[in-house]
């Protein structure tokens, strides 16, 4: 996505831009592994959207989680390796 061709899964960069738009940072983003810029026009494949600074979360948005939720995403989900975001699991 950015100019030094870096790449990672679609999950993750989401996960990336995401939390940057949460930072001070929203302004410039960036490759995680080695800073070179991404333009807006990369962020908007990602995202679907334009790049737009956020509030950042509190820890009661955080965990704002139901039970049954919680166990669906459990049955349902496995967390990436890389990123920690969950993503559907395919064989059980």
């Amino acid at each position: 996505l950015a100019a030094c061709n870096h790449q990672r899964c679609i999950l993750c960069m989401r996960k990336w831009i995401e939390k940057h738009e949460y930072s001070s940072q929203a302004i410039s983003l960036t490759c995680p592994f080695c800073r070179s810029s991404i333009h807006d026009d990369k962020v908007f494949v990602v995202l679907g959207r334009p790049l737009k600074k956020r509030e950042a979360l509190t820890q009661s948005d955080i965990d704002e989680i139901d039970e049954l939720t919680l166990k669906w995403l459990t049955d349902q989900t496995t967390l990436c390796p890389g990123c920690g975001s969950r993503v559907e699991k395919v064989d059980g």
